[in-house]
């Protein structure tokens, strides 16, 4: 039977570690700022009160659970997990399955991002011939990658009249075009279980916006 101390881990979306910080700057540029104080009116509706604000966000790799193709012990469980004999981050172990299985031997790659070969079928059961005990491996054992992103924001409020103003914004998604992977498969029997097949967040994106209030 499988034990109860398996089923206690991390859970998706379990993100062990995060951090955000947003911020906001207005450039010292136009009237009565450090620089270019003295700007006459046009000018300074121009150059001056720009700001500059983003946010920057970073988290460690998110838990899942390494699983079976099929259900080995014949008990309709949907979540069959193998047994672990080794750490799947550790490439040195069983270079010769990782071949098998379409690797890169030694190498930890979009396409296995674990090492399979850490994983293994769990036995039969005692007095049977088809049917395998439960796997000895714990929920949430493996991490996908981590993630990094920075959001940036240029803008300016125009005053056109008294009460009317034209705010121009301009945003910069992924400014720095860091890649972030989606998490890979969890299949640790099937040549591709491990691959990464997906981005969690787009590439770089950049738009424009204006808005008019009175």
């Amino acid at each position: 039977m499988r034990t109860t101390r398996r089923e206690f881990g991390p859970v998706l979306p379990d993100l062990r570690h995060r951090f955000v910080v947003s911020y906001i700057y207005e450039l010292p540029v136009g009237r009565g700022r450090h620089f270019l104080g003295n700007l006459g009116s046009v000018a300074d509706g121009i150059i001056g009160g720009w700001q500059i604000g983003g946010i920057t966000s970073a988290q460690s790799g998110e838990a899942f659970t390494a699983g079976l193709s099929g259900d080995l012990s014949n008990t309709g469980s949907g979540s069959y997990r193998p047994n672990q004999i080794g750490d799947p981050y550790n490439f040195s172990i069983g270079q010769d399955v990782q071949a098998n299985l379409g690797c890169t031997p030694g190498h930890q790659t979009l396409q296995c991002w674990y090492n399979q070969a850490a994983f293994v079928a769990p036995p039969l059961a005692p007095g049977q011939q088809v049917a395998h005990v439960f796997g000895n491996s714990r929920i949430g054992n493996l991490r996908g990658p981590h993630r990094f992103d920075t959001d940036l924001v240029l803008q300016k409020s125009f005053k056109l009249r008294e009460t009317q103003h034209l705010e121009f914004r301009s945003e910069f998604f992924n400014i720095l075009n860091h890649p972030n992977f989606g998490l890979p498969g969890n299949t640790v029997d099937e040549a591709g279980g491990a691959s990464i097949t997906n981005t969690a967040t787009d590439n770089r994106q950049i738009e424009f916006a204006l808005k008019y209030t009175f």
